[in-house]
């Protein structure tokens, strides 16, 4: 059943800056180990803070960057930058960079650039989604109805693309079934040309229905699609149809990150490859992190040591027979080999990478979900209504266990996403009204009732105590099933921010979430409920995070699916 891989792509990026997981030399603001530093200002504020300083070395593929604190003073850390020359490019809403020429960082001392800003002619471009969701004019009621959907426009593109276009309510109904004919998950438009998309594959019926987005299934849900003609007359009233040359309503940027939202260096390395659209991101028990891609058969990995990134293409898979379109979600047996579903016009095949080897591996006579995962030395599939065990050694599925079938399942009970499995093989999974309890051993199932109904839990992991963390995606609010106590625990985020995905917590037990709709990384605080944004240097969005096991500091890494990239980001407090 095994075979060499036909196709072997190995693209090495340049090194420049310190090798993942070693510690910053420096905190934010300081001096000491200082590459490059210098103020930001501009002649409406002065000195400011919040302002994300990018620097990128001339001919490198990752970009670093920093954010300005409460003095206006920005700082790279010399274990960050290496000798070279640099571009500077900056992010603050409402401002762009005056002109600053690039800037030569040398072996010892401190290069200083002291940065201007003027202000800019057009801050739409410059808005994440949930700032122009703020904006928009009208019943509050109707813009809950068009960002809470579990197929929104935000989960390819940001909002701007919307508002600067023209279509009519009629010529609109066209435009979002062109935009259905897209396949959902590997797609992703961002405004600095990174991303791509397929037409194959798609979701037909998105074209077919008279509503747009995904109702919560069976009619059992309070969040039901919109019919396309109702949003395209929404989508007309907030854009440029009727011949005006501006928007007849302000836009409101929120505040630019202060404070402790300051304290954090992040680097975003390129994908080889421009329209890779890769949901999925995760560290491997050697704390190296693999990716894989959803818009082409990539699997790919960066070198903790080096970091280089390095493709395979999975073009033939033994024992599959049609095309593989894509790879999906990722996890890693007890010997550290990479499993992932294939993604055929048939359905989903689970497939072992062997890292030594490079081979290919199948599970026979068995149809994948999406989202697998680990936890107790099997692979498990935790999707949709099963959690299904697979022995890593023998490759043969040893249990299926299904909710759906439970006695005791609520009516209400429905619109699962993606479960978790702890160390004793118990399941956990966020089924919208509840959190279904699989007992590993008897294969029993309790429903845990989640507070907020309908709220739409996603992309859950279980940390080492048994607790289960998962974002309310329509309900704005991160939260957490303690087997200990039965209980669900939650946590209210931005409005109209709709967290996606969140981590276990770090060292420090801080949880980190991201979402389609506000382009920043949230730190949650369980202890106090305090949520920290860290906003991105580019459009952002991830569907996965994972905390490296290092124990003197803090690495958050994921992939960037809007952009392109790889992300770490580094805390400092």
């Amino acid at each position: 059943m095994q075979k060499r891989l036909g196709l072997l792509a190995c693209v090495a990026l340049a090194v420049g800056v310190a090798a993942p997981g070693m510690a910053p030399a420096v905190a934010a603001g300081g001096a000491a180990g200082a590459a490059l530093a210098g103020s930001v200002s501009s002649s409406e504020e002065g000195r400011m803070e919040g302002v994300i300083v990018s620097a990128r070395r001339v001919g490198a593929t990752f970009t670093i960057s920093v954010v300005s604190n409460a003095r206006g003073r920005y700082v790279f850390p010399r274990s960050h930058l290496d000798p070279g020359t640099y571009a500077v490019a900056i992010r603050a809403v409402g401002y762009e960079l005056s002109a600053a020429g690039p800037v030569t960082v040398g072996a010892r001392g401190t290069a200083t650039l002291d940065l201007a800003l003027r202000k800019t002619g057009d801050i739409l471009p410059q808005l994440t989604s949930v700032e122009i969701a703020n904006s928009l004019p009208g019943d509050p009621a109707d813009v809950d109805r068009f960002v809470h959907q579990r197929l929104s426009c935000a989960y390819c593109h940001s909002y701007n693309r919307i508002l600067k276009t023209k279509y009519t309510a009629e010529q609109w109904v066209p435009v979002i079934n062109r935009m259905a004919s897209y396949y959902p998950d590997g797609c992703a438009s961002s405004d600095h040309g990174r991303g791509g998309c397929h037409k194959r594959g798609n979701l037909p019926f998105l074209v077919e229905q008279s509503t747009w987005g995904l109702g919560a299934g069976n009619g059992q849900t309070e969040r039901p699609g919109i019919e396309k003609v109702e949003l395209g007359k929404f989508l007309a009233s907030i854009n440029l149809s009727r011949g005006q040359q501006q928007l007849a309503y302000a836009l409101k940027p929120l505040p630019r990150p202060s404070g402790r939202a300051t304290r954090v260096i992040i680097t975003q390395y390129d994908f080889p490859r421009k329209n890779t659209v890769s949901h999925e991101a995760d560290l491997d028990a050697h704390g190296t992190l693999w990716y894989t891609d959803e818009n082409e058969p990539y699997i790919g990995t960066l070198d903790p040591k080096t970091g280089a990134i390095t493709e395979w293409r999975i073009d033939a898979v033994p024992g599959v027979t049609e095309e593989i379109l894509s790879l999906r979600d990722l996890t890693f047996d007890p010997d550290n080999n990479v499993w992932f579903p294939v993604r055929t016009g048939k359905g989903d095949v689970m497939t072992r990478f062997d890292v030594q080897t490079h081979e290919t591996r199948i599970v026979p006579n068995y149809r994948s979900g999406q989202f697998i995962t680990n936890g107790d030395g099997h692979v498990w599939v935790a999707h949709g209504t099963q959690f299904v065990r697979i022995n890593p050694k023998t490759m043969e599925v040893e249990a299926k266990f299904d909710w759906s079938k439970a006695p005791n399942k609520p009516a209400d009970a429905c619109c699962s996403y993606q479960g978790g499995i702890d160390p004793a093989g118990n399941g956990y999974m966020g089924v919208a009204n509840y959190v279904a309890v699989l007992n590993g051993k008897t294969g029993a199932f309790r429903f845990v009732p989640i507070p907020t109904r309908w709220s739409l839990p996603r992309r859950g992991r279980v940390d080492r105590l048994g607790r289960y963390w998962f974002a309310e995606y329509l309900g704005d609010q991160l939260a957490m099933y303690d087997s200990r106590t039965d209980k669900v625990r939650e946590w209210p985020a931005r409005k109209w921010s709709t967290p996606y995905v969140t981590s276990v917590p770090d060292r420090r037990g801080y949880v980190y979430a991201a979402s389609n709709m506000r382009e920043a990384v949230q730190r949650l605080d369980p202890k106090t409920g305090e949520i920290i944004e860290y906003l991105m240097p580019t459009q952002f969005d991830s569907k996965k995070i994972a905390v490296h096991p290092a124990r003197d500091h803090t690495e958050v890494w994921m992939s960037n699916k809007r952009n392109a990239q790889l992300v770490r980001l580094e805390p400092l407090d």
